[in-house]
């Protein structure tokens, strides 16, 4: 633990959505509200590129744990990194 006195620690979110493989096209069904808030909630974040990318996004949250959460620990000192 010597080694580590005096460090910072950084935490690294690696976004791993193109290791989860291709799209894949889905037909759902929900009721026509949902859909129109969703819609309009998209069209007001343009950060969500569409309807289906809200969609994953949210999905995407909601069913992880936060041991399934990809994420590296670097300890620096200095200019030298320790992985």
């Amino acid at each position: 633990m010597q080694d580590f006195i005096g460090g910072q620690w950084l935490l690294v979110d690696i976004n791993m959505n193109q290791f989860e493989g291709r799209a894949e096209r889905i037909n759902i069904t929900m009721p026509k509200g949902l859909l129109n808030k969703i819609d309009t909630y998209v069209r007001n974040h343009p950060d969500y590129a569409s309807r289906s990318a809200f969609l994953a996004e949210a999905a995407g949250r909601d069913y992880r744990q936060p041991n399934d959460r990809y994420e590296s620990f670097m300890f620096v000192t200095g200019v030298s990194w320790r992985f």
